[in-house]
């Protein structure tokens, strides 16, 4: 097996696991250390063992000045937005939220991109597999992009994880068979766009399947495929003509044209809602099905397909030399297993292209500001890229996951918010309950954030007015008939640089029992409780609750003109706070703190003196390599997956207020057919039954030269010493 790349004379590349793996060489020093660089003639070729992978070539740095030229031309170009009204629920935790969202719904909806697949090698050399990664045949345009390395050996080793062992056993058989089908239809980005199906992806795909999203420019914007069909030529051909078929059968029509000497298949394609037609391009060369709704992507992909398997001393810029996207092969490619599944996402970009599909269907979004442009327009340009590696097996674990947020090295405006503080000491408050389903806790400098978040505040909440946050500031500390208190000074600075973040789901089968709690260690608590109580205690959107034993609590009052199921659905639908045992307590619900106050040390067990806990915390220390840490995250997989699997089995999944588990409900919701039944499973076993398929798993965020990396695990049975399942 050969690996063959493009890479320009005297510019540096690195060479990732699988090369190091063949060559004997050591790239990094546990784990972490400094990659070796080396300048490559034009066409170099490494030698690889078994393992298909990776030679990803580097360009020098990507110049901000220049991405942010390009940003703004984008945005001067958008259609004018008159009106703008900004809404106090819009924060830039949902876009986080959305971008981790979008890797999963990738992986789901997609199962797409890296594809490799094999060509004869150059003519002086015996003909043999020449391996060649689908990143180096997209556009620089690419702005999202999600890749299955083997589809097949993905799946072999997810039948290999105790939730793989969970879905083969026959009480659940039916549940996932059903589970698929119901899934297959409501990510349909990719049937609308190209007119193929998830599941056509899967039964012709014999390597490698891969798929991304281009932003072409303010107004048009692409998708295309790779799929490595192998040996599956014929079953891609006939996957072809079936799609022509149902394409034609919809309205639309199929011709063929030859272009460079390549067959291209076109698709008229008629959107079922708008009725509008578009086009999809398909070709078939050699062991490659590329596809895309964009004749010039087809095009650029045929070219740079050919330039590498002639040797042409011609390159094409390719998305595999992006430095975001190298920046994040780098941080995340560290074990020797070549991971499953790459991600990447340009946020801004990708965020402009979501503009542009809600302006497909909604002409009106016109009128308000973009999240892009609020984010550009606070420094949120400099977040480079998002993306990370998935890996099933791999040294011991169950599955390994790593992501990386590239920013540079000295931000600007809110971008500078972020700043995490590294040490090995993470410290849990002892009245915590040990059957909570998550504790994060997180290292942060909260002085930096206060004394940053004002051009993030000024974009979402003031219109882009510059000097709102400023105003805010002063009205607190300055105004007569205000608290007249020093946000920064009275309050967040007797913080201690600690965030603890708690779920704990109190009713498993209730709909609507999930509660959240932040809490944050304080270094003068009577401090704190002074400043909040002049705040929100003539806060007209808080009521002041006042116990008889004298505690008392600042409890937020719902917006009347929100309805009340999607108040429910909110993270606190019933925010409330309080100073307790030196601690800051934001609730997501009034009456958690029954729960928290009731806790008896001497009677019940505190989540410390859990040993899964303390399973989690010690291996986290090892998988980390030496590295420092910055948070510490603790998931219990029975607890925070149980109320998912009772939603499931009492067919409620859509009704539950859980954060987690409503999304998955909106996706088994939405788009639904009229002809397509309710996903039943009410024949599922009981849950003390499969619970011992859900291991728990940790985490950590660990600071970088070029952004932040955060790093998960899910355990194994091997690692909790534990006899390993068999499906029965």
């Amino acid at each position: 097996m050969r690996i063959l790349y493009h890479a320009e004379v005297g510019q540096s590349y690195f060479i990732l696991r699988a090369a190091q793996i063949a060559d004997g060489s050591d790239l990094r020093q546990n784990g972490n250390g400094p990659k070796q660089k080396t300048l490559a003639p034009k066409c170099r070729r490494l030698p690889l063992s078994e393992l298909g992978a990776a030679v990803v070539k580097r360009r020098e740095n990507l110049e901000f000045d220049r991405y942010n030229k390009d940003l703004k031309m984008i945005f001067s170009t958008c259609k004018p937005r008159i009106g703008s009204k900004l809404f106090f629920h819009t924060s830039i935790c949902t876009e986080v939220v959305r971008f981790s969202r979008l890797a999963a719904s990738c992986l789901i909806f997609s199962l797409l991109f890296l594809g490799s697949f094999t060509q004869d090698a150059a003519a002086q050399e015996p003909a043999e597999p020449v391996l060649i990664t689908a990143d180096v045949l997209l556009p620089e345009t690419t702005c999202a992009y999600v890749s299955i390395r083997n589809f097949t050996q993905f799946r072999e080793a997810w039948l290999q994880t105790e939730l793989g062992k969970l879905q083969q056993t026959p009480d659940m058989e039916a549940f996932f068979k059903d589970l698929n089908v119901q899934m297959k239809d409501r990510f349909s980005t990719i049937r609308d766009r190209l007119g193929v199906s998830l599941q056509e992806i899967a039964e012709i795909a014999d390597g490698e399947i891969a798929a991304s999203v281009m932003l072409l420019s303010a107004e048009t914007y692409s998708v295309a495929v790779i799929i490595d069909v192998g040996e599956n030529m014929i079953e891609a051909q006939n996957v072809m003509a079936k799609v022509a078929e149902r394409v034609k059968a919809s309205g639309g029509s199929q011709t063929r044209q030859e272009i460079q000497g390549a067959k291209v298949f076109i698709l008229n394609i008629q959107d079922q809602k708008t009725r509008e037609f578009h086009k999809a391009y398909y070709l078939l060369k050699d062991r490659l099905l590329l596809a895309s709704d964009n004749m010039e992507t087809i095009m650029q992909m045929l070219k740079r397909l050919e330039l590498i398997q002639t040797n042409s001393e011609e390159s094409l810029p390719c998305f595999a030399y992006i430095d975001g996207y190298t920046n994040i092969l780098d941080n995340c490619f560290v074990e020797e297993k070549l991971p499953d599944l790459v991600w990447y996402v340009d946020p801004i970009r990708y965020l402009l292209v979501q503009r542009i599909m809600e302006l497909e269907t909604n002409p009106e979004s016109a009128k308000k500001t973009s999240t892009a442009e609020m984010l550009n327009n606070c420094g949120f340009q400099g977040v480079q890229a998002v993306g990370g590696v998935f890996t099933l097996k791999s040294c011991g674990y169950d599955a390994t996951h790593r992501s990386f947020v590239c920013i540079p090295a000295t931000p600007t405006q809110s971008l500078k918010m972020f700043k995490f503080i590294d040490s090995d000491k993470f410290v849990l408050p002892r009245w915590l309950p040990a059957d909570v389903s998550a504790v994060h806790i997180v290292n942060m400098d909260f002085l930096t954030m206060i004394d940053n978040v004002g051009p993030l505040f000024n974009q979402f909440f003031g219109e882009g007015d510059s000097g709102i946050w400023d105003d805010v500031l002063a009205g607190l500390k300055e105004d007569e008939f205000g608290p007249q208190v020093d946000l920064r000074n009275d309050l967040i600075a007797n913080f201690h640089n600690t965030f603890i973040f708690v779920t704990h789901n109190l009713d498993p089968k209730a709909t609507d029992q999930e509660r959240k709690l932040i809490a944050i260690p304080l270094r003068n608590a009577k401090a704190v409780y002074v400043a909040l109580a002049k705040i929100l205690g003539e806060e007209p959107g808080f009521e002041v609750v006042q116990t008889p034993r004298g505690e008392v609590y600042w409890k937020a009052i719902p917006d009347e003109e929100i309805d009340p199921k999607e108040q429910a659905g909110k993270m606190f639908p019933e925010m409330t706070l309080t100073v307790w045992k030196g601690y800051l307590l934001i609730a997501s619900h009034f009456d958690y703190f029954d729960t928290i106050k009731s806790f008896d040390p001497e009677k019940d067990t505190a989540l410390v003196k859990l040993p899964e806990f303390a399973k989690i915390f010690k291996e986290t220390k090892i998988f980390a390599d030496g590295a420092p840490r910055a948070s510490f995250h603790f998931i219990n997989n029975v607890r925070m997956r149980e109320h998912f699997y009772q939603m499931c089995k009492q067919n409620s999944v859509d009704e539950s207020t859980s954060a987690n588990t409503s999304f998955v409900g909106k996706i088994l919701t939405q788009s639904k057919t009229q002809n397509q039944e309710k996903l039943d499973a009410s024949a599922l076993p009981d849950f003390e039954l499969v619970k011992q398929y859900f291991l728990p798993a940790g985490g950590m965020i660990i600071n970088k030269p070029k952004g932040f990396l955060y790093q998960s695990f899910w355990m194994s049975k091997e690692k909790m010493g534990e006899p390993a399942s068999t499906p029965q």
